[in-house]
């Protein structure tokens, strides 16, 4: 049984990671929260979602470390410096 949210999300009985999956709309509003590009009316309906939803939540947490995760992992390698060699080499192609 699936009821429609006020925000156009689909709500059902089903786990949260298949509802995300088969739920375009919910799967872009997560997108763009965990992106910092929902505001207003947006950003209000999904934080209320997110507290009324315990499994979205937890999902939605879920989601975040992962991606601070995948951040901190190559941050050590945006810390290394270019290697002369591909250094020269880019210059190569912006002079030719």
């Amino acid at each position: 049984m699936t009821d429609q949210s006020k925000d156009g999300c689909s709500m059902s009985a089903e786990p949260t990671g298949a509802r995300v999956v088969q739920d375009e709309g919910l799967a872009s509003a997560i997108s763009a929260y965990l992106d910092g590009e929902l505001a207003g009316e947006e950003l209000l309906k999904f934080e209320a979602l997110l507290r009324n939803d315990e499994a979205l939540s937890r999902e939605v947490a879920g989601m975040r470390r992962i991606g601070r995760q995948l951040t901190t992992l190559g941050a050590d390698i945006l810390d290394e410096p270019i290697p002369d060699a591909m250094l020269e080499a880019l210059a190569r192609l912006e002079s030719g």
